[in-house]
């Protein structure tokens, strides 16, 4: 909504201060429905905690071979990706078996839980997790 508007030029330009238009005005940005807060990183809004996103390779893995973690994908709305911390439990006791964005794992055949933490730099934390079928 444009709360005030003054001057006879076709507005501001891309151009070294004092070479562009002359028209200058007053706004005011809302959200309507269905839009979620958004953040430049000088505004109001809360830390929210990281979205996770994990990705299996191999999807339907054999007993004893190496399954890939990889927890990369994951971002958060104030943390760039390359400073948040993961942390996966893949046994789930709750406790952290290895840290890092991609990681490798060994399973008994069977089903398994992996679950994947993530925490950005204000402590803010999140949890996913994934089924992995193991098979003989």
């Amino acid at each position: 909504k444009v709360l005030k508007m003054k001057g006879t030029d076709i507005g501001p330009t891309f151009a070294k201060p004092g070479r562009g238009g002359n028209l200058s005005g007053d706004v005011r940005l809302t959200g309507s429905k269905g839009c979620a807060p958004f953040d430049y990183g000088f505004g109001t809004a809360g830390n929210q905690p990281p979205t996770v996103k994990i990705e299996v390779k191999p999807h339907h893995p054999r007993a004893g071979h190496l399954v890939t973690f990889n927890g990369s994908s994951s971002y958060d709305d104030k943390t760039p990706s390359s400073k948040l911390k993961f942390r996966w439990d893949f046994n789930g006791d709750g406790k952290t078996d290895a840290i890092g964005a991609t990681v490798r794992h060994r399973f008994s055949a069977g089903k398994h839980r992996v679950r994947l933490t993530v925490i950005d730099t204000k402590g803010a934390k999140a949890t996913g997790s994934v089924v992995v079928r193991v098979r003989r």
